[in-house]
């Protein structure tokens, strides 16, 4: 008896140290490269170094990189900003193109103290907002001068010419056909046409750019529970009073009245 219970801790004793013998040999392989064989720490081999710049080279092709926070502004606001209003906007939405209308030309230049912010919020019932959602975004990505003046004309543009994107107007087209009319737009406004279509074009790896942005205005705009189009928020909170028919005095009372702009 005492003998079989003595084999049996030697041979568990052995198999333990077969395995940590056997995770070594993986974690060392794991590091090839980098502990060479004479066991001193040493410099990346030619096969790591050879990955790194690929990777970095794979990198420097991107031509952007978003930032981790949706939402786009469509004014600069002063040092003494009171107020951020954060308007949920669908492309084909006519009440979107009415406040926007409003806020764009009238209230934005009136107010530098308060922040306006446009979260692109698809409404799925129109399959074509989609696409002109994703132009925006595009707008936005491509406009390098400050202040972003070709994405606020596109906005604009598209929203004043909505009655070639309405359901029954895209009944029939293709998303292709879609892109084609929105990239005419783009190009009057100050859009590079080839340009704009490459990352209007699905399964590139500028539109997959674009629709990661897409994801991010969406799920900003469920987590904060938006159904319909506009909703805004002012300073992180629903503001139901406001309509998307208010006139600049509306606003104006209103944002001096409600957060002392």
């Amino acid at each position: 008896m005492q003998l079989a219970f003595a084999f049996s801790l030697l041979l568990a004793q052995a198999l333990s140290t077969i395995t940590a013998t056997r995770n070594l040999q993986v974690a060392l392989e794991a590091a090839e490269g980098f502990i060479p064989s004479g066991g001193a720490i040493n410099a990346p081999s030619a096969r790591l170094r050879r990955h790194s710049s690929e990777l970095s080279s794979s990198r420097s092709r991107r031509p952007h990189t978003m930032r981790m926070a949706a939402g786009f502004p469509v004014n600069n606001a002063d040092a003494n900003q009171v107020a951020k209003v954060e308007v949920f906007m669908d492309m084909i939405c006519p009440f979107c193109a009415k406040i926007s209308n409003t806020l764009i030309k009238e209230v934005a230049p009136r107010f530098p103290s308060v922040q306006f912010v446009y979260h692109h919020y698809v409404q799925p019932w129109h399959w074509q907002a989609s696409t002109l959602g994703q132009a925006a975004i595009v707008a936005y990505m491509l406009d390098s001068a400050p202040g972003k003046p070709n994405y606020v004309a596109l906005v604009q543009q598209l929203f004043a010419q909505r009655d070639l994107f309405v359901d029954q107007a895209v009944e029939g087209e293709s998303k292709a056909q879609v892109a084609d009319k929105i990239v005419k737009i783009a190009a009057d406004v100050g859009f590079n046409a080839e340009q704009f279509k490459t990352y209007m074009t699905s399964g590139t790896p500028e539109n997959d750019m674009v629709v990661k942005e897409q994801k991010l205005h969406t799920k900003y705009g469920r987590q904060n529970g938006i159904h319909v189009t506009p909703t805004v928020i002012v300073n992180g909170l629903v503001d139901n009073a406001i309509s998307s028919g208010w006139t600049m005095q509306q606003w104006s009372d209103h944002l001096k009245n409600a957060y002392g702009a």
